[in-house]
């Protein structure tokens, strides 16, 4: 017996979105919630999307978002069936990241969303190079637990002269195309 499904391209794209947002292993034993994106409103300088989960599901303002990849944002308002998301790339966004060993930690900023990532300063002697992972560094009273993938390294530079490298940075999430994503049930001091 044949289904008609309506747009299959569209259903097959969906349901790789699904699978791909139910795989996370980056949280660890932590405990989410998988959460629809009801929409998006990315402009030069705020980045947003709104979900579809809220606060009778557990969601509260400032748990991490993630999608498959890494971290999407941060919660920002919870309604009993819904929830707002900054997004990593919106201009008000700071993250506390590492990466290698975790001996050097960053903050990573949003620029807006059309724009790269941009990072606080990083001295010449780390090595650092296209490819490296910054990921959530967890400090105490922080506002991500340690661990969740934020972005990659996608160039490296040094001005003559410098004491500090240009560095270019990824968000390690595909924030163009959300179509589900996980909230992390994690509140900041836990």
């Amino acid at each position: 017996m044949n289904v008609w499904c309506g747009d299959a391209p569209a259903a097959t794209r969906s349901l790789s979105e699904l699978s791909a947002a139910q795989n996370v292993p980056f949280v660890g034993s932590l405990p989410t919630v998988l959460a629809p994106v009801s929409s998006q409103s990315p402009t030069n300088f705020v980045a947003s999307i709104s979900i579809g989960k809220g606060r009778l599901d557990g969601v509260l303002p400032g748990m991490p978002v993630v999608a498959a990849g890494g971290l999407v944002g941060l919660v920002t308002a919870v309604t009993p069936h819904g929830a707002d998301v900054r997004l990593i790339t919106d201009a008000q966004s700071v993250v506390g990241a590492t990466f290698g060993t975790g001996s050097t930690d960053a903050l990573i900023y949003g620029r807006g969303a059309s724009q790269r990532l941009s990072i606080s300063s990083i001295a010449l002697s780390e090595t650092l190079s296209p490819g490296s992972l910054f990921s959530t560094n967890g400090l105490q009273g922080g506002l991500f637990p340690p661990g969740l993938p934020v972005a990659f390294v996608k160039s490296v530079t040094l001005t003559p002269g410098a004491t500090t490298y240009d560095v270019t940075l990824e968000p390690a999430a595909d924030l163009s195309h959300l179509a589900y994503v996980d909230v992390v049930l994690w509140e900041p001091g836990t």
